[in-house]
């Protein structure tokens, strides 16, 4: 399997002008999304937090954030979609040369760990297929967006979202696309900063920056941006920063109508192991519950504990996986009894970075494939899709005043 897989990746790769390029239509990241009524319209900027300073080698001045917004815009017939990798390009970036080095490189790193990785450590490399033709190939993808086309007048909704631990603003570039298209203003900003020697400050890891003020800081910048009602401000956080935005939910200040946190990694853990692993979130989550009152939806995977007899061998029919399928008890916020927490399962066992687009990269270049958890990267790519769909779906009905009706998406979430 593993070689005619190999052989199918070539092919593809070989006549890869026309798997990635679909101009005038969406990204093949997108897979099967129904995009909205709006062109998609991207623009990038640095925000610098003149409270606090940062240093990194030849940079010596105000905290920075590398911000991408996507928008509604009108069309703009003639103006070329943009590519993956123009994501990773910065205005402004002359001002701080070295630190923006650092922060293309991880770019780089992380589009490999989970793309270039993933491919050689399943299908594995053809004979003859470098990485860096795979890695190429991801990054000349078209994307669902044009640079700086003019904007739709009025003001739109607006969505801050939150990147992982060591993560970066693009990593969920398509449900960013996919939610501008349908009338919403997205914005996405590093959150991490890199050490002098290696690595990347996160509050995981050190306490060196306050995350709280980080959001805060971007939730003022997204309410002010151009064309943004500031009254209908939403946050959407990945793993870390899921856990954050919760965590910001027991400051004074509320500028969010409500959260979505895809997959926090604390659902499945009794309240002693999360405890353990997740000290300070639990205890804020206990001491200042009656503080956290925003509206938060989290979503969480089933869990999939395959034996190695069926690695690599997953049937299609998700009722033939029941027996080894269980659903996480969200024990660590169900002591929370103030919140407005919701609790959504994902049906198909989704991989914990499929949540978010950066996860699926590889999905156009390989479709079918199992992957390392044993799972079907294309029904991946489906429960991805509907976990954007969900999530416009969520925030529209807050918007709207329609309430959100969970029984149109039973047939994916539990």
């Amino acid at each position: 399997m593993k070689k005619a897989r190999s052989a199918q990746l070539l092919l593809l790769l070989t006549v890869s002008t026309n798997v990635i390029d679909c101009s005038g239509q969406s990204s093949p990241f997108w897979g099967d999304l129904e995009p909205g009524p709006y062109e998609v319209g991207y623009r990038d900027t640095i925000l610098y937090k003149q409270d606090e300073h940062f240093k990194f080698k030849n940079y010596d001045a105000a905290k920075p954030f590398f911000t991408m917004i996507w928008y509604p815009a009108k069309p703009a017939p003639g103006t070329p979609d943009m590519t993956l990798i123009d994501y990773w390009r910065f205005n402004g970036s002359e001002q701080c040369s070295e630190l923006y080095s650092r922060w293309h490189k991880n770019f780089a790193d992380v589009q490999d760990t989970f793309s270039l990785a993933r491919i050689q450590n399943v299908v594995g490399f053809p004979s003859g297929l470098s990485s860096k033709v795979l890695f190429d190939s991801i990054t000349a993808t078209t994307v669902h967006a044009k640079y700086r086309i003019p904007a739709v007048e009025g003001r739109f909704p607006c969505v801050l979202f939150h990147h992982g631990a060591q993560g970066m603003p693009d990593e969920n570039s398509v449900t960013c696309e996919f939610l501008a298209s349908h009338g919403f203003v997205v914005v996405s900003s590093s959150f991490s900063w890199p050490l002098e020697d290696h690595g990347w400050h996160t509050s995981v890891t050190d306490t060196t920056f306050d995350a709280a003020t980080d959001i805060g800081f971007m939730a003022e910048k997204a309410g002010a941006a151009v064309g943004v009602d500031a009254e209908h401000l939403f946050a959407i956080g990945h793993s870390w920063g899921a856990q954050e935005l919760i965590a910001f939910d027991a400051r004074k200040e509320k500028p969010f109508k409500s959260i979505i946190a895809l997959h926090t990694t604390l659902e499945p853990f009794d309240l002693e192991t999360a405890r353990k692993y997740w000290g300070s979130l639990v205890t804020l989550m206990q001491d200042s519950a009656g503080a956290m009152t925003t509206p938060t939806c989290i979503l969480a995977p089933t869990d999939l504990d395959l034996p190695d007899t069926l690695i690599g061998k997953v049937p299609s029919d998700l009722n033939s996986l029941q027996p080894y399928l269980s659903l996480p008890a969200y024990a660590p916020f169900r002591g929370n009894k103030t919140t407005p927490y919701s609790f959504i399962t994902v049906r198909y066992p989704l991989g914990h970075d499929e949540f978010i687009s950066l996860g699926l990269r590889t999905e156009p270049l390989l479709p079918g494939y199992i992957t390392a958890r044993g799972t079907d990267l294309s029904k991946e790519q489906e429960s991805f899709e509907h976990v954007a769909s969900l999530c416009l779906a969520i925030i529209s009905s807050t918007v709207t005043g329609q309430p959100f009706d969970p029984k149109a998406h039973s047939g994916h979430f539990t």
